[in-house]
């Protein structure tokens, strides 16, 4: 694990969202994917929702299927819509497959 998600955890840990959300937006979108997957789901979704919609779009399609249906159960169907209108067409097929 890098220095940089060592920071994020405990940053996360310490419900410094603000902070995480900034140093997360420097981050590449398979590497937020890959830290969104070593939280427990409550913190997953907490995370997922203080990116940017078109980030959280690109890091969804990254996440494990199980997460993503996690994560698609516990939003409002408008964040749901803004996930789905940004996902790649094949992504988006994949996903209502």
């Amino acid at each position: 694990m890098s220095a940089r998600q060592d920071i994020l955890k405990r940053l996360i840990e310490e419900n410094r969202y603000l902070e995480v959300r900034n140093k997360i937006l420097d981050m590449n979108i398979v590497d937020i994917a890959q830290l969104l997957t070593e939280f427990e789901r409550e913190k997953l979704l907490i995370l997922f929702r203080i990116l940017p919609k078109e980030i959280a779009s690109e890091v969804f399609s990254y996440i494990p299927l199980e997460l993503q249906q996690y994560v698609i159960e516990s939003i409002t169907d408008g964040e749901i819509k803004d996930i789905v209108s940004k996902l790649f067409l094949n992504d988006a097929v994949d996903f209502l497959e």
